[in-house]
């Protein structure tokens, strides 16, 4: 997982990719990429290239139209649907970076939030799980846990995948862990690098993850 810059937009991009132990058993080879306004968090695009399972390649591309209001899909170049989403919507991929930024409640308490893949619209929650202290290759930190769901949506963190994300609990909040289950096991990323504000101030994280297990 990483995130880079744009002028002022911000881009999240996550690739999964099957070790060659279980490539045989279900071959993964894919990126997301999520682009965003780095100003309101609002989403402009949301792209998921590559080959998962025994298919062919493929690619689905989200425009998000603000103006309009509305996602088009394009599935391998070609529009095939257009639905009508709120200004508040994320992305499956700028959601998990989202909530870095929203109002963190007591243990227990859940935060709703909106998330379109362009085909489907529908409404989610955060749940504060707890609190806790962990330890990733980027340091020890003190955390909270957040459940987020997605029910409805596809993604690599969508479609009702039970996921735990811990974030820093510091001024920066950075993403520290997260862990998901996936159609062959479960992915597991953590936090391996931070980069210096002062190379690239909009820089939120950069951070690897492990291969499916």
């Amino acid at each position: 997982m990483k995130v880079s810059t744009e002028g002022r937009n911000l881009r999240f991009t996550t690739t999964a990719k099957t070790g060659s132990k279980v490539s045989w058993l279900y071959p993964l080879d894919i990126r997301y990429e999520s682009v965003i306004n780095g100003k309101n968090f609002s989403a402009i695009s949301y792209l998921k290239k590559g080959k998962e399972g025994y298919g062919d390649p493929h690619e689905r591309l989200v425009l998000f139209d603000h103006d309009e209001g509305v996602t088009r899909y394009i599935k391998d170049g070609k529009l095939r649907k257009t639905i009508e989403v709120s200004s508040f919507a994320y992305d499956p991929i700028s959601v998990i970076y989202a909530i870095r930024v929203m109002e963190i409640p007591e243990v227990g308490g859940v935060i709703p939030i909106e998330v379109s893949d362009g085909k489907k619209m529908a409404s989610g929650t955060v749940t504060v799980a707890g609190r806790e202290r962990i330890k990733v290759p980027a340091g020890e930190f003190d955390a909270v846990r957040v459940t987020p769901r997605m029910d409805g949506v596809k993604g690599l963190f969508g479609d009702g995948s039970s996921m735990s994300v811990w974030l820093a609990e510091d001024d920066d909040r950075r993403i520290l862990k997260i862990e998901t289950s996936v159609a062959v096991g479960a992915f597991v990323a953590v936090l391996a690098k931070v980069i210096d504000p002062e190379e690239n101030p909009l820089d939120l994280q950069s951070a690897s993850g492990a291969a499916v297990e």
